[in-house]
């Protein structure tokens, strides 16, 4: 009883009774007390990243209450109390900050450098490629064959965690020589799962643009990804993150199966959506010209955030991944937070080759079949991060943080998918 009344009242936006909630998620078992079963080396709760007072409830401790954690507001309140959040009415003063930051960090890499008198020090790479990896021994001369051949003498590092501890020569041959401008680096932090290595090795890169990828994705050997996002993120200095692979507008239905929303879906390779219902982006940028558009939520598999508001805002939430857990939603999460943030999301397509399974498959994709059981991991887990965006947001998810990316759409110009596109795409 206690379940169907707090997903009464989240379905129909009322106010949620805390009693009820909490006996929801207790009596549900869709809330697992994580605290203490990370790194056994760490204190609980020590992988849980310093942050600011006022944003001292992103990620709060973790017991039977992690459904009922509020937001800290713009104004320092919880449940995300601030001012109203619109499209039109940006607070210009944050938004002055954003771009003197990113200024800062210009002129910083230009600067010359301070120690020792022979010289300046290295700029910072333009981008830090940031790869979680577990098992998969076919796909790494293939993904870092690409990347080396894209990079080619551009500055950029790339960081991989080796999550399984395996296949050590293989990366050994897949390592850029020392001549290259790609410098590359191989951490061994095993069986820490995938959010808390994207956390990890997201604060040990140098770039501010950082690019989180999967070791099923292939980089495009060719073509302009990097330098088109490198483009949209200086026109757009308040855009947090920019999704390279699919995304959503939350203005469907909340679906009681999973708490999910089946609003619209664009992105890359529409055409292997094997439900047909991902479209592809409908609007082009009107000075730079190539598909890209304001989205709601994006999907892992790239994404490419700004390294100053991942470390500012906390970086992924923890909490979407237990220990042991597959980490779902947590993409999803961290765009609401930028909305929530005043911060934009936006979503282009790289034209990268998305779920290359070769090799032996990760745990937790062979639990997808554990969907067919009400009780399985992954629907669980699906079930109760989906739920949790909106006792964390509930002034924003869904409707409110849908709008402010709607509004945006004006700013850009219909775009017309065109065979020259598709047979890129699809090549």
């Amino acid at each position: 009883k206690a379940y169907e009344l707090a997903s009464s009242q989240v379905a129909d936006g009322a106010h949620v009774d805390r009693e009820a909630l909490k006996a929801h998620a207790v009596m549900s078992g869709i809330v697992a007390n994580c605290e203490g079963q990370g790194n056994p080396a760490r204190r609980p709760g020590a992988d849980w990243p310093p942050l600011s007072p006022r944003r001292s409830e992103y990620v709060r401790p973790v017991g039977d209450e992690v459904l009922l954690a509020g937001m800290a507001g713009p104004n320092g309140t919880a449940e995300g109390a601030g001012p109203a959040h619109s499209a039109e009415t940006q607070d210009p003063e944050r938004w002055a900050a954003t771009v003197e930051r990113m200024r800062e960090l210009e002129r910083a890499a230009a600067r010359p450098g301070l120690c020792g008198a022979g010289g300046g020090r290295a700029p910072p790479p333009m981008a830090s490629m940031v790869m979680q990896y577990f098992r998969r021994a076919a796909n790494i001369p293939r993904i870092m064959g690409g990347m080396l051949a894209y990079l080619k003498d551009t500055p950029a590092e790339i960081l991989i965690n080796n999550d399984s501890g395996s296949d050590h020569a293989a990366w050994l041959r897949a390592m850029p020589p020392p001549a290259s401008a790609v410098r590359a680096v191989l951490v061994y932090s095993n069986d820490i799962h995938e959010i808390r290595a994207y956390n990890r090795l997201g604060l040990l890169a140098s770039a501010e643009l950082v690019v989180f990828m999967q070791d099923d994705d292939v980089p495009v050997v060719s073509g302009r990804w990097l330098t088109r996002a490198v483009s949209l993120l200086h026109k757009f200095p308040q855009m947090g993150m920019l999704g390279g692979y699919r995304g959503r507008m939350d203005d469907g239905k909340k679906l009681k199966t999973n708490n999910a929303n089946d609003g619209a879906k664009y992105g890359a390779e529409y055409e292997k959506d094997r439900y047909k219902v991902t479209k592809p982006v409908p609007f082009k940028e009107k000075e730079l010209g190539f598909p890209f558009m304001w989205i709601y939520k994006v999907n892992m598999g790239p994404l490419l955030v700004r390294r100053s508001w991942f470390e500012h805002l906390g970086q992924f939430h923890l909490n979407f991944s237990c220990p042991g857990d597959p980490g779902i939603g947590f993409d999803f999460e961290y765009s609401v937070r930028l909305w929530h943030e005043n911060v934009r999301v936006g979503l282009y397509d790289p034209l990268w080759t998305h779920h290359v399974h070769v090799g032996t498959q990760v745990k937790s994709l062979s639990k997808m079949s554990a969907k067919k059981n009400p009780m399985g991991t992954v629907w669980v887990n699906e079930r109760r991060n989906n739920l949790q965006l909106y006792h964390m947001y509930p002034k924003l998810h869904h409707v409110e943080g849908t709008r402010l990316a709607r509004a945006l759409w004006k700013e850009l110009q219909h775009f017309k998918v065109v065979a020259k596109y598709q047979s890129k795409r699809q090549g």
